[in-house]
């Protein structure tokens, strides 16, 4: 299959990006969980490990981040293209007549095509396949469901049964497209109200490890106890699972889905 097809045929549910932004993101995590493990431990080897130990987790964490902003990328794309063909659609033209006028006007405006990026390889290959004669509705209900929203497979659903049925899909459109909207703008509330809570968290969760430095660098005997003795050893896993608890509870509350 040609990187082009392949590009069209994404599943973005289960998006990952190329390897040389994970094999960055590994080393920075390994770079990272290394050196907080050595101020907690003054051990290379429990350091490596630790690293290890942690570094699924992070990536995890990671490509389910990328995923997530993928996904609303792919949403916020869909809503305001079906915003433009619902404009078409409005005047009197079918939905895949629209669908396909819609790409010319696009390619109009080079700095539109950048902004519409995944998107727009998803309305290439539905209008190259609508023209080879399949059916315009199944090839929009599959990008639906590869696209991982609710809210677009539930639209491509309803236009299925109204291009059947002969209802009114600009009705359909224009309700659905208006919840999408809402629904976009709660989201913005709720990240710019929890933008400071998540914030305040990441600073709690690495001020022990920048009390620790602190400390080791104007007064190291001070703590030297900590890494000498078995209870000072001790002290120090738990303090660091203990961080790692916090750090995960604390992101799973900031974690709000509509």
């Amino acid at each position: 299959m040609k990187k082009s097809e392949a590009n069209r045929n994404v599943d973005y549910r289960a998006f990952v990006d190329n390897y040389a932004v994970l094999a960055i993101a590994t080393c920075f995590f390994y770079v990272l969980f290394f050196l907080l493990a050595m101020l907690l431990s003054e051990s290379m080897i429990v350091s490596c490990f630790a690293a290890l130990a942690c570094l699924p987790f992070a990536l995890s964490r990671f490509i389910k981040y990328r995923r997530k902003t993928v996904m609303k990328k792919v949403e916020q794309e869909f809503t305001e293209i079906m915003q433009a063909v619902l404009t078409s659609v409005s005047a009197g033209l079918p939905v895949d007549r629209a669908f396909a006028e819609i790409r010319e006007i696009v390619s109009m405006n080079s700095s539109e095509e950048k902004t519409y990026k995944y998107f727009l390889k998803e309305v290439d290959a539905i209008n190259m396949k609508t023209e080879m004669n399949y059916s315009f509705f199944s090839l929009l209900e599959d990008f639906a469901y590869r696209s991982g929203s609710r809210d677009i497979v539930n639209l491509a659903k309803a236009l299925t049964v109204s291009g059947s049925a002969g209802g009114n899909a600009a009705y359909i459109m224009r309700n659905a497209l208006a919840n999408m909207r809402v629904k976009a703008d709660s989201e913005k509330e709720i990240a710019h109200t929890l933008a400071l809570p998540k914030y305040n968290h990441r600073i709690i969760t690495l001020m022990p490890f920048f009390l620790t430095l602190m400390l080791k660098m104007l007064s190291k005997s001070y703590v030297d106890v900590l890494y000498t003795s078995s209870v000072g050893k001790t002290v120090m896993f738990c303090v660091a699972i203990m961080i790692f608890v916090a750090w995960f509870l604390g992101d799973c509350i900031c974690d709000i889905k509509i």
